[in-house]
């Protein structure tokens, strides 16, 4: 089975069993079975093929609009000023989490 991917979001992922055989726009094939992590940024295209299973968990990155991480920031530093008693959870950006 042979099919063509185009990532439209980052993806990352571990192969769980099985293989595939992934050719880039460039013409390069790599393999990746059981146990293989693999990272393709948004705007990669490919294509795959699998000669008989394969099986993966995969994270997706979902981009946060620019008002709403801001307005996350926000909330967070008004819950964490919430005082004594408050339940007080605490969002943070990578950047911003020392």
């Amino acid at each position: 089975m042979s099919y063509k991917w185009h990532y439209n979001q980052d993806e990352a992922y571990i192969v769980l069993s099985g293989e595939g055989f992934m050719t880039d726009v460039h013409g390069v094939e790599r393999r990746y079975g059981a146990g293989d992590v693999a990272f393709f940024p948004a705007g990669t295209d490919s294509t795959w093929r699998h000669p008989d299973h394969f099986r993966k968990v995969a994270v997706l990155k979902e981009e946060v609009p620019l008002p709403a991480g801001y307005a996350l920031k926000v909330w967070s530093r008004v819950d964490a000023g919430a005082g004594p008693g408050a339940q007080n959870v605490r969002c943070c950006w990578p950047w911003d989490c020392g």
